[in-house]
């Protein structure tokens, strides 16, 4: 009996030994130092890839496509959709997670509809610092008052993946994949100008898929234009501002009054670049950090820009307004940019409709490069622009608005088919009317224009009094 007690004893002793040698191994080979556990903010970088510099396109643009809209009418908003983190851990236990959607992910559309369709790339070292990174989401952002560096939501599309046949297969297969580069300061020279990049950055930042950068120019006598302009566009805007010798002081007051005390979308979505000729170079500039920390005295009477004149006209300077253009789109940080001149207003839900429109069939047969055109009108200085083409059609029989530029330059925007769009039906939404070439009598055609930030620059040798650019 004592023996086969033993026995059994010692039996039991090695079962427990083999017990604790399986469980030892078992957390060995699952432990952070084994190597199976994956950090996920490491994970999280591999999803993201670097930047990559944009090309220019060397066939040559032929085919016009026309967007059946118009570039005066308002715009209500842009519905922005997130969807919020309903819980969130306590910040003693667990910080908040980035959101793969809102930095610079390849695939933003496809990571948030399907978050394992995400790509593997190579990591980015840097990006570990970046803050973006560690940013509550937008909900909790806003809720709490906080507007500087809200990075936006992705545009709320139809189909995450678009048909074959679609204006986005066909003709911008590349758009998912964009690259978002970032809006750093940067103090470079162009020719005979300085040039003060992202000087002044928005609030918002975009991504490279989502939005279209609306590039434009002018100097600080023309800013209370961007009023109108961001309540009508609710997308990124990049300016190029003109601003030699001792203009460029009333400029920055005006640029800094406009953002703090005029309109919330100045702020929000619009970007100042600073230009400035080498032979005109201001007597004081401030370090980006210094003047976004300067503050702005809202109750006292507003800089004056109207009715003055400037240093640049005293000085009889040229305005290099290829150079400011340039500037202004270079530093874009979409796929898509509207080139275009400050005074002229967007249509309503432009750029949500347009996204939607290119997940529409493409009935061109070709792959030859496109933009996509606007009609253009311009009213009586009384008058309030119209919201709807409808209102536009009225004004136009009471010749309280006509055709863009029509008593300065017909043939400068005398475009294919005009009649045929304004005779087309109001329809929601927007869609392709015609197709047209800037050829024969439309050899002068000066179009304003959607299309791509690859394509070619302006020739910055043209300045506005060379009347022609």
């Amino acid at each position: 009996m004592g023996s086969n007690r033993l026995m059994l004893v010692r039996v039991s002793v090695l079962l427990n030994v083999f017990l604790v040698m399986y469980l030892c191994v078992n957390w060995y080979s699952t432990s952070p130092v084994a190597g199976s556990y994956r950090d996920p903010s490491l994970q999280q970088r591999r999803s993201l890839e670097g930047f990559e510099e944009s090309t220019i396109i060397d066939d040559k643009p032929g085919i016009f496509n026309f967007a059946s809209n118009a570039l005066i009418s308002p715009i209500d908003g842009l519905k922005r959709i997130q969807s919020s983190l309903n819980n969130i851990a306590d910040s003693n236990k667990e910080s908040i997670k980035p959101i793969p959607s809102n930095v610079t992910a390849k695939d933003n559309s496809k990571a948030e509809v399907n978050n394992d369709n995400t790509k593997e790339a190579d990591i980015r070292e840097d990006l570990s610092d970046d803050p973006h990174l560690h940013e509550p989401p937008r909900e909790v952002q806003e809720s709490v008052g906080v507007t500087e560096h809200l990075v936006s939501a992705v545009i709320g599309t139809e189909a995450p993946d678009p048909p074959l046949d679609s204006l986005e297969k066909k003709s911008f297969s590349d758009l998912r994949d964009c690259p978002t580069k970032p809006q750093l300061y940067a103090h470079t020279q162009r020719g005979e100008y300085w040039v003060l990049e992202n000087y002044i950055p928005a609030a918002m930042a975009f991504t490279c898929d989502e939005s279209i950068t609306y590039t434009t120019h002018g100097d600080y006598t023309f800013l209370d234009n961007l009023e109108t302009l961001t309540s009508r566009w609710q997308g990124p805007v990049s300016i190029g501002v003109y601003a030699p010798g001792s203009d460029f002081e009333p400029a920055v007051n005006t640029i800094m009054y406009l953002r703090e005390c005029w309109a919330e979308g100045i702020k929000k979505f619009v970007t100042f670049h600073l230009i400035y000729h080498t032979d005109h170079v201001p007597a004081q500039i401030l370090s980006p950090d210094k003047l976004m920390q300067r503050k702005t005295d809202c109750s006292v009477d507003p800089p004056k820009w109207v009715n003055i004149t400037t240093y640049r006209q005293k000085s009889k300077l040229l305005y290099p307004v290829n150079v400011a253009r340039n500037v202004a789109r270079r530093a874009a940080t979409t796929y898509f940019v509207c080139a275009s001149d400050i005074e002229l207003y967007p249509s309503v839900n432009f750029i949500p409709d347009f996204f939607k429109m290119l997940k529409k069939p493409d009935f061109s047969n070709t792959t030859v490069p496109k933009v996509f055109v606007f009609t253009l009108f311009e009213v009586k200085e009384t008058i309030s622009p119209p919201e709807t083409k409808p209102e536009l059609l009225e004004m136009l029989a009471k010749k309280e608005a006509i055709a863009f530029h029509k008593q300065v330059c017909s043939k400068c925007h005398n475009i294919p088919h005009a009649a045929d769009w304004l005779k087309s039906p109001v329809k929601p939404g927007l869609s392709i009317l015609n197709v047209g070439k800037r050829l024969g009598v439309y050899k002068k055609w000066e179009p304003i224009y959607v299309g791509t930030n690859k394509e070619p620059y302006y020739d910055e040798r043209l300045s506005w009094e060379g009347k022609s650019d």
